[in-house]
């Protein structure tokens, strides 16, 4: 929940003192596509924001579509296919993907699931039963076999980490999009961030601190 074929998607549950998180990295046989600007069309801060999440209305896209957003722009990043977001939006409000308060990532990999077959990105769970710097290796593992990651984050020690360089703007749980990795930069980890806030290149420092 969020704030209240060769493609795979592997999701990190973490539960410390300062974060509640869950990841998802997923896996493509084809080359990422690295055109990030692309992704802003699918966020929740954008067009659709005002619009409920189900077409019999309840929750926004605004304040609850971080989780599919963040499928939508992973499903992009690793097969370069595009998603109508109110089809897709409504659609996970009949599945269960959406359970009226968030995202239920779980899902995408249950027995049943529509989503592997159907939009070519398969989710994996990756235990978070282990230790911070472990965890960040494991995520640069992921990244460098060509994973996306998709952490579910919480706030955190303040009321918007958003505002201090981090990328949760809320008092809940959130979505992001660890996209790639490119130890050249400064900046090696490129986060998409469904809100738009901090999307970009962002240092190892930070996401060890935020995410």
């Amino acid at each position: 929940n969020n704030n209240s074929s060769d493609n795979k998607t592997t999701t990190i549950d973490n539960n410390s003192n300062k974060n509640n998180s869950t990841a998802t990295s997923t896996t493509s046989s084809s080359t990422k596509k690295k055109n990030f600007s692309h992704l802003n069309r699918y966020n929740q801060s954008g067009k659709y924001r005002s619009y409920s999440v189900c077409a019999n209305g309840g929750n926004t896209i605004g304040g609850t579509a971080c989780g599919l957003s963040s499928y939508m722009a992973t499903r992009y990043i690793l097969t370069g296919k595009d998603t109508d977001f109110l089809a897709f939006s409504r659609e996970a409000c009949r599945t269960g993907l959406y359970n009226g308060l968030g995202t239920s990532w779980g899902y995408t990999r249950s027995s049943g699931s529509i989503y592997p077959q159907k939009y070519g990105i398969v989710s994996k769970n990756v235990s978070i039963k282990q230790s911070t710097s472990d965890l960040y290796k494991r995520t640069v593992e992921e990244l460098n076999k060509g994973n996306v990651v998709v952490p579910m984050i919480g706030c955190g020690y303040v009321t918007a980490t958003s505002q201090i360089g981090g990328f949760n703007s809320t008092t809940g749980q959130h979505f992001i999009v660890i996209a790639d990795y490119d130890p050249s930069k400064e900046k090696p980890f490129y986060v998409y961030n469904p809100t738009g806030i901090n999307t970009g290149w962002t240092s190892k420092e930070k996401l060890k601190k935020y995410v």
